[in-house]
């Protein structure tokens, strides 16, 4: 039986990510959010309470990545993760339960898609479900997008902190079809 890995996909608007469930913490639904003072500066949205730590901050995932989010407020989560930096919150449209997805089912992150100051994508990621048309999600990598996370040089850019799921290169007989 092949290995499987434990994820958790998050919608914002049309794009699913997901991110590996070793770093996930907690997920809330958004009514736990205390709101950050308007005038806060770095996008901070507020603080949910994180288990056995001080309450996380939550940033908008949408605003990380720059990309839209399409659901009110009412209707989000906040994904908490764990990092060697601290806890960090992440505000989503929506999540999926966990998804127990098979190792070989993970892609190497084409370089195109991660920009090598930050590398925010550990891997792309191919999710099949019996039934449905195949989907990728990009794997986030908690580390990076923590908001004390220091850009990364281009000597570095390749490093990647912790341990990070097996992947298959893109360019290997392996077909995504």
């Amino acid at each position: 039986m092949s290995q499987t890995i434990g994820l958790l996909r998050c919608q914002l608007g049309d794009e699913a990510y997901a991110f590996e469930m070793s770093s996930v913490a907690s997920v809330r639904h958004a009514s736990a959010l205390r709101h950050a003072d308007v005038s806060a500066t770095d996008h901070l949205v507020g603080w949910v309470a994180s288990p056995g730590e001080e309450d996380a901050p939550v940033y908008r995932l949408a605003d990380c990545l720059n990309r839209v989010s399409s659901e009110p407020e009412s209707h989000q989560h906040v994904v908490v993760v764990n990092t060697s930096l601290g806890s960090q919150g992440f505000l989503v449209d929506s999540v999926s339960r966990v998804l127990p997805v098979p190792v070989e089912h993970f892609r190497e992150c084409p370089e195109l898609l991660n920009d090598p100051t930050r590398r925010l994508f550990q891997s792309v990621v191919l999710f099949r479900q019996s039934g449905q048309a195949d989907s990728m999600s990009l794997l986030l990598s908690p580390e990076r997008l923590h908001r004390d996370a220091v850009p990364l040089t281009s000597a570095c850019s390749g490093e990647r902190g912790g341990v990070s799921p097996p992947v298959i290169s893109l360019g290997t007989e392996h077909s995504m079809n």
